[in-house]
């Protein structure tokens, strides 16, 4: 585009520019003030051609924007369950039965709902429209992904109308999208892992606090997750135990057992679209089978737990009677994947060279044959070894990442399908 290469910081100097070009697109007065916010609590990223901008972009933290305005958050909580009639969305990358609309829109609520510290918002889009597909979009985008990790943010959500013709560019760029609410929440994976550092110990004096801050009309769900949580550690045992037997397990990235809270289990299987329900479901690294259990009580062909260590193996096959559950010992790194199984789930036991070893046998299923292929990952650190075998990413929270694939999107040397364009 010549002299449009680059997204540059915003400065003072440009405001007359930036409002210049929003009259230009019949941008709303609002969308100023929140330029004005990106100025203070985040940033804002102007390309430009021949000293005249012809796009702007702006991205803060979420806490910021919330704080701007006292009512989102209310308004999310309450509105985010209401259905939206007439709302559409541009079919995603990872669209077909691999993520259906049904779940694309649940993820998008429970997105909308999220409250970590590490969101980010775009809070301003704007592009000249006689720039429209020379590229512009797509460096304003590239600009706000580099400047949400300047800012340590890990997810950065869009809120947009249904019909507004952004919704598709989004989605078009690769964005994860569904409708919450009266809005489309779009979000785009900017790094992981979410948590950086030790984890923090919770002492009693944090839940002591935690608890303080539950609302009376929330203690009875609080109360039976709480039971939940006691049944699941009665019946299958601490939630946690020691994995690596050696230098050699060590190398292959195997991380020391820990496991996921029911909680977190239903929340993750309830995204599965129906139609891979009734395929065959593997949970790599399976420990002593809290999500066999939770799988068992959705309609699966059958369920296969991989596990190395001899004792949780045992543990797992003495605790789960459903005949449809098989667990097996054997390395979940190089276990060859059977073609049926349309759902995988692992709670992050592998990481470099295991990680990718998992990924090596699940494109070798895949080329075996090709189906629509669903991978739920607890506690993710590294996607890129599935992203290269052309897995796209349809949901991301602080606890838990969805990639899904369906092999019949054509699909274009970078792994992205050749329709998305600008």
């Amino acid at each position: 585009m010549g002299a449009m290469t680059d997204a540059d910081r915003f400065r003072a100097v440009d405001r007359a520019s930036v409002l210049e070009l929003l009259d230009r697109c019949g941008a709303e007065g609002p969308l100023a003030a929140w330029l004005e916010l990106g100025c203070r609590t985040g940033e804002v990223l102007v390309v430009r051609e021949g000293g005249r901008a012809v796009g702007v972009v702006a991205v803060t933290r979420t806490s910021a924007w919330r704080r701007r305005d006292p009512d989102a958050r209310r308004r999310g909580g309450r509105n985010v369950r209401a259905a939206v009639t007439g709302a559409t969305v541009p079919s995603s990358p990872a669209g077909g039965r691999g993520w259906d609309r049904r779940s694309a829109d649940l993820a998008a609520r429970r997105r909308a709902l999220d409250t970590d510290p590490h969101l980010g918002r775009l809070i301003g889009l704007a592009v000249d429209p006689d720039h429209r597909g020379r590229g512009c979009g797509r460096a304003l985008l590239e600009g706000a992904a580099a400047a949400a990790d300047r800012l340590d943010i890990r997810r950065l959500d869009a809120r947009v109308a249904p019909h507004d013709p952004r919704a598709g560019f989004l989605v078009a760029a690769g964005w994860m999208a569904g409708v919450a609410g009266e809005r489309v929440t779009c979000s785009l994976l900017v790094d992981l892992p979410w948590r950086r550092g030790p984890a923090r110990r919770t002492s009693r004096s944090r839940l002591v606090r935690a608890a303080a801050t539950v609302r009376p009309g929330r203690v009875p769900g609080v109360a039976a997750m709480a039971a939940e949580e006691a049944w699941g550690t009665a019946r299958f045992g601490p939630g946690t135990a020691r994995r690596a037997q050696g230098a050699a397990d060590r190398d292959r990235g195997r991380h020391t057992y820990e496991a996921a809270r029911f909680r977190t289990l239903r929340r993750t299987l309830a995204l599965i679209p129906p139609a891979l329900r009734r395929t065959a479901f593997v949970d790599l690294g399976c420990g002593r089978g809290r999500v066999l259990q939770q799988a068992s009580r959705l309609p699966f062909s059958r369920i296969l737990g991989v596990e190395l260590a001899p004792s949780l193996v045992e543990d797992a096959r003495r605790l789960l009677r459903d005949p449809r559950v098989e667990v097996v010992e054997a390395d979940g790194s190089t276990w060859p994947l059977p073609d049926d199984v349309g759902v995988v789930h692992l709670f992050n036991p592998f990481a470099g060279t295991g990680l990718e070893s998992v990924a090596a046998e699940v494109e070798a299923t895949l080329l075996r044959r090709p189906r629509p292929l669903l991978l739920l990952l607890a506690n993710p650190r590294d996607l890129r070894p599935f992203l290269h075998v052309g897995f796209e990413v349809v949901h991301a929270d602080p606890l838990t990442a969805v990639l899904a694939l369906d092999p019949h999107r054509r699909r274009g040397d970078s792994g992205r399908p050749t329709d998305a364009t600008e």
